[in-house]
């Protein structure tokens, strides 16, 4: 199923442009825009004992060294991820890497996207311009061997709230403008949603109810990869509470970062799984 079409003047433009290097590594050139910075700034290399089965990449068919966007297994067959990585793209041309650290590991798992589905829920869609609802759900063609990350709903709220710490992941360029290969992490707090506001020209008002803004001092995801998981934990549990959406300038306003809040999607995924459910399917989680 192909996501919806959009006027081209609404297309999304924050993604990560990348191109194929040789010996069949990666390289990537950032598609700028209104001062954004599509990479994790002076990320570290997760501790290796950290499960982050549920991590993955998004690719397309036709370039498949070429990361396109990050994303997180909520479900065996089934990964979060953000809105405007999917313009103009059908799920047939998508393809999602998991069981990995390292993009070049031959021993990574594909897997191809039999569903594509972007925000869209009793009226309310997502929006190009401010970025509400910056959500998307693929349903996979075979299920991952993965431990999926957990969903944060109204019980984990004080995980997103304003003073908490969170990590975001991903494998964008670096501070030092070479594309990682390796997953990256950055510790991050969620901030009032002021701070991501007055950190640059083109960043419209939050609607906080819908966005978190986090960043860090040292280490700061300005908008990580887009579509990759902000993550807390909770009594030893592991929750996504906020998916990449936008990023702005790192050297400024604490490196705040933009996040499509995962609170404010559980009603959606849940209508979305059923719609998409298989005859006698039950989720493998």
């Amino acid at each position: 199923m192909a996501p919806s079409t959009r006027p081209a003047t609404n297309r999304r433009r924050l993604f990560l442009g990348l191109a194929v290097a040789g010996c069949g590594g990666l390289a990537l050139a950032a598609a700028w825009q209104e001062g954004t910075k599509p990479y994790i700034y002076k990320g570290f290399k997760p501790d290796p004992s950290l499960e982050l089965s549920w991590q993955v990449a998004i690719v397309l068919r036709k370039t498949p060294d070429a990361i396109r966007c990050g994303g997180a297994v909520i479900a065996s067959r089934w990964v979060l991820t953000a809105a405007h990585c999917f313009d103009g793209i059908d799920a047939s041309d998508v393809r999602v890497i998991a069981n990995t650290r390292n993009l070049n590991d031959p021993a990574r798992t594909v897997r191809r996207v039999n569903e594509l589905e972007t925000y869209y829920h009793q009226g309310l869609e997502y929006s190009a311009s401010s970025r509400r609802f910056d959500a998307a759900l693929l349903k996979l063609d075979q299920p991952i061997a993965a431990k999926p990350l957990e969903l944060a709903s109204a019980a984990e709220a004080s995980l997103d709230a304003v003073g908490a710490k969170a990590q975001v992941f991903g494998w964008g360029i670096t501070e030092s403008g070479v594309f990682s290969t390796d997953l990256l992490a950055a510790n991050v707090t969620i901030h009032p949603g002021a701070t991501c506001q007055a950190s640059g020209p083109g960043i419209p008002p939050l609607a906080d109810t819908l966005m978190i803004c986090a960043g860090g001092n040292v280490e700061d995801a300005c908008s990580g990869d887009s579509g990759g998981p902000l993550v807390a934990e909770l009594g030893g549990r592991q929750f996504v509470i906020g998916i990449v959406s936008r990023g702005v300038d790192c050297a400024k306003h604490q490196g705040a970062g933009i996040y499509t809040r995962v609170r404010a999607l559980s009603t959606w995924i849940s209508t979305m799984r059923a719609k998409h459910a298989d005859p006698g399917e039950i989720e493998q989680r």
